[in-house]
C-alpha cells in the first residue's frame, strides 16, 4: 500500500474527538504488524486507544514518529465533499484530517511497509494517541504506560502541519476554571448579598493585566506571534436574572507560555491576588470562597538562554 491508499482509509474512520478511535488504532496496528512491528495496543477511556510500534532493535535510544488519531468536528460546516471521504480536486486532496494529521500519519505507515526487512541500528517507534484536539488523555495514558520503561529516546517527531517546515519549539498551555460563589439575596438588599459576579470582575480584571504587562514586554529573539505570553478570558457565566445577586461566576481563562517564561511566577502572582484582594471580600459570608480547577496544563518551566522570564 502507498501513502495514498491509507490516507483514503484512514480519512474513511471518523474520529472526531468525541467518537471512538478503535478501528483507526486497529487498522493501523495491522499495517504495522503486516511491516514486522513489534505492537501494543493500549486501551483508554470511553472506546479510545493508543498504539505503541517498534520497527528495529530492542535497544536503547531511536526516534518516535508520534501523531493524534482524532479529528475535529464537521457537524454546520460548510463541506461541499463527503468529509469522511478522500476527494481530490485539482492537485490537492480533501477530507477531514487530511492535514491534520491524518497525511503524517499515512506517510509513517507507508514508511513502515517500506521498512520491512530492512536491517535498523536503532529503532523506530510509532505512536497514535487519542484526544490531542480537546484534553489530551490519549497522551497521558500513552505516557503513564511508557515512562517506567526507560527506553532512552533521541528525538520524538511530532507530525503537525507546520508548511514542511521544521518547529522545534511550542508554547505550553494552562487551561483554567475559577469558580466564585457568592451569596444570593434580593438585588434591592445587597447588603445582604455577596456579588459573585463583582468579585470575578476582579479576577477578569487580573487577567486582563497580565496579557497587558506581557504584551508590553515581547521576548528578544522570539519565533513566535506574539512574541510573548499571552492570556485570555473565554467565558464568564453567572447569574440569573437582573433582580437576583448572583451567588456564583465561572470564569474559564487560560494562558500559552512563551518558552522559557516561568509559570510558577504567574501563580505567585495569582495567589497573591486571592489572598489580598479576593478573600478579605469573604469576611462576612463563610459560605462565600473561591476555587482554581486547572482543566489542562502543559507548560514547561526551564529559564532559556536568549529568553526573559515571565514579565512581572
Amino acid at each position: 500500500m502507498n501513502s495514498r491508499t491509507i490516507l483514503q482509509d484512514l480519512i474513511a474512520f471518523p474520529t472526531v474527538s468525541n467518537q471512538s478511535n478503535i478501528r483507526l488504532i486497529d487498522y493501523a496496528a495491522e499495517v504495522l504488524r503486516s511491516a514486522g512491528a513489534d505492537v501494543m495496543v493500549i486501551p483508554g477511556a470511553a472506546g479510545k486507544s493508543c498504539l505503541w510500534a517498534r520497527l528495529g532493535p530492542e535497544t536503547s535510544g531511536g526516534v518516535v514518529l508520534s501523531g493524534h488519531s482524532d479529528v475535529v468536528p464537521v457537524t454546520g460546516q460548510n463541506w461541499k465533499t463527503n468529509p469522511f471521504a478522500l476527494t481530490q480536486c485539482d492537485d490537492r486532496l480533501y477530507g477531514r484530517g487530511t492535514c491534520d494529521m491524518k497525511g503524517f500519519l499515512s506517510c509513517v505507515l507507508a514508511l513502515a511497509l517500506r521498512l520491512k526487512g530492512v536491517k535498523l541500528v536503532r529503532p523506530i517507534y510509532v505512536a497514535l494517541t487519542s484526544d490531542e484536539e480537546t484534553d489530551m488523555a490519549g497522551a497521558k495514558s500513552l505516557l503513564g504506560w511508557l515512562m517506567p520503561q526507560n527506553l532512552g529516546i533521541e528525538w520524538v517527531w511530532l507530525g503537525e502541519p507546520t508548511s514542511m517546515c521544521v518547529v522545534d519549539s511550542h508554547k505550553g498551555v494552562c487551561g483554567t476554571m475559577t469558580t466564585v460563589k457568592g451569596v444570593a439575596a434580593h438585588s434591592s438588599l445587597p447588603n445582604q448579598g455577596l456579588n459573585a459576579n463583582y468579585i470575578a470582575a476582579d479576577i477578569v480584571a487580573w487577567v486582563r493585566d497580565q496579557a497587558q504587562i506581557c504584551a508590553a514586554h515581547p521576548l528578544p529573539r522570539s519565533n513566535f506571534d506574539p512574541p510573548y505570553t499571552s492570556f485570555n478570558v473565554g467565558q464568564v457565566t453567572g447569574g440569573k436574572a437582573a433582580n437576583i445577586i448572583p451567588d456564583q461566576c465561572d470564569i474559564v481563562w487560560e494562558y500559552r507560555l512563551h518558552p522559557g517564561d516561568d509559570d510558577t511566577l504567574i501563580w505567585r502572582d495569582y495567589e497573591k491576588l486571592i489572598a489580598e484582594v479576593i478573600k478579605p471580600q469573604f469576611a462576612h459570608f463563610p459560605a462565600a470562597g473561591v476555587t482554581t480547577d486547572i482543566q489542562l496544563k502543559i507548560c514547561w518551566s526551564l529559564a532559556t538562554p536568549g529568553f526573559t522570564p515571565y514579565c512581572q
